[in-house]
């Protein structure tokens, strides 16, 4: 284990305010963090809490073809592993706050070119799979996705312009805000923002920003007010004042 270390300092400072703002439910996202040699390699520095984690608490980590870029992987806390981070060709930052004891979070994460990841805590996920290149995906706290959903940054391949011959790939980074559930199979593609509070359903299609406190549902999605109405994990009180906290924080 090498000295403390703080995932903000590999962070730009909107960054960092992004971050400060979507972990504003739980507020524990841990601060210091020390770098693990035995599992760390030249072009992957990976970081755990001081008190370290166990190792059937790891995700799965894959690297592609060497690259010669350092990416740094921060884990705030216990994940799963069925959890897998795939770094292609990147220099990127990962970004785990650590999950609480009741939320599972199950998946793949693909990142490639020089992208920022970021995970806030209580999210829940079942083999949700993230695609993310060249640009940042920063989850919030109190998040739920179901089974099948898929999140992509880029359209994937180029485009080749025929008057100039010129190419382009397109991308969008992506804010989720706090309590934002996600219905099974639904595709996020280049969407950039989901507000708080929100609804994604089952199925959509979601290519535009979503605003808060809305349901998205159908192909493309259109949203439609919650007429006041605030989902719920399920109706114990400490998911119940989760939700209202985050309504209270983001449209109180």
């Amino acid at each position: 284990m090498g000295e403390l270390t703080e995932p903000k300092a590999f962070l730009s400072d909107d960054v960092r305010q992004e971050i400060d703002r979507l972990t504003s439910i739980h507020n524990k996202t841990p601060r210091f963090f020390k770098l693990d040699e035995r599992l760390s390699s030249d072009e992957v520095k990976i970081y755990v809490p001081p008190a370290g984690i166990k190792d059937e608490y790891l995700p799965r980590i894959v690297r592609g073809k060497s690259s010669g870029q350092v990416s740094h992987i921060f884990l705030g806390g216990n994940y799963d592993k069925n959890l897998e981070i795939k770094l292609i060709n990147t220099s990127s930052v990962i970004y785990l706050s650590g999950n609480t004891k009741w939320c599972r979070f199950t998946g793949c994460i693909e990142l490639r070119q020089t992208s920022c990841f970021f995970l806030g805590r209580g999210i829940s996920a079942n083999n949700l799979a993230i695609n993310c290149s060249n640009e940042s995906v920063l989850i919030g706290d109190d998040c739920m996705f179901a089974e099948g959903v898929c999140i992509r940054t880029h359209s994937g391949h180029a485009f080749l312009n025929l008057d100039d011959d010129t190419k382009v790939t397109y991308s969008s980074p992506l804010t989720i805000e706090p309590h934002v559930w996600v219905g099974q199979d639904a595709k996020l593609f280049m969407c950039s923002f989901v507000g708080a509070c929100s609804v994604i359903g089952f199925g959509a299609l979601v290519t535009k920003p979503v605003a808060r406190m809305v349901s998205a549902k159908g192909v493309p999605a259109k949203a439609t007010s919650l007429d006041g109405k605030l989902w719920l994990r399920n109706s114990n009180f400490r998911n119940t004042e989760l939700a209202k906290k985050a309504y209270r924080l983001f449209l109180g």
